[in-house]
């Protein structure tokens, strides 16, 4: 009993002194938030190459391709390709064409080059072979393609003489598709042509067409 009566208190005295370390190490773990995963794509999950969207400026009087304003160019492409995030950022990783490794890039380029067809859901034989070529790299990889065409010519008219009254010849047309790589074919398409109306990013009528091309928007 005498041995008990001396260990019993020289046990309490250590666990006293115990407790407060304890204490802090678990507080100081608590306080250390676990490292959260980076985000990565699904197993099934499309990793979607968003391309430069192309892009062409026409008289219609004569055909002619008419040079684009930089600054206006620039303005189009900001606007087409934020409309395509927003449609495919919860259906899809999106990767951005410029931040690819150059043997994804160098495919892109490719098929930038065939993008007025892409764009109409038109898969062509070398539009193919710029696909595959992604698709060993990763067969998860899908493209976005944009095309967009602005053509001016002469506004409305009223001929006060005979009471003519003629419409604008002026159009703008919107033409979006996405393309597995693995496949060669077509997930989704959208078009929208505006007749009479030369769309700037300035004007209403140009977001309301954009969202319209995207409405029906689904890769899933």
């Amino acid at each position: 009993m005498k041995i008990g009566a001396h260990v019993l208190p020289a046990v309490g005295v250590f666990a006293l002194a115990l407790c407060p370390a304890l204490g802090i190490a678990s507080q100081k773990a608590a306080a250390t938030p676990a490292a959260s995963p980076e985000a990565a794509p699904g197993p099934g999950e499309l990793k979607l190459i968003l391309l430069k969207p192309s892009m062409r400026f026409e008289d219609i009087r004569t055909g002619a391709i008419l040079p684009a304003q930089p600054a206006g160019e620039v303005e189009y492409e900001r606007y087409l390709l934020a409309a395509a995030r927003q449609a495919a950022g919860s259906m899809a990783t999106v990767l951005e064409m410029d931040k690819l490794a150059p043997p994804a890039s160098e495919a892109c380029r490719q098929l930038y080059a065939l993008a007025s067809r892409l764009a109409r859901g038109n898969v062509n034989e070398e539009a193919i072979q710029g696909l595959a070529r992604l698709a060993a790299l990763d067969e998860r990889h899908a493209v976005l393609v944009q095309f967009f065409r602005l053509n001016t010519g002469p506004g409305r008219s009223w001929n006060p003489q005979n009471g003519a009254i003629t419409s604008s010849m002026a159009s703008t047309l919107m033409q979006a598709a996405v393309v597995s790589c693995k496949t060669g074919k077509v997930i989704w398409k959208g078009e929208q042509l505006i007749r009479n109306k030369a769309l700037r990013p300035a004007n209403a009528g140009f977001h309301k067409a954009l969202a319209l091309l995207y409405q029906d928007f689904d890769i899933k």
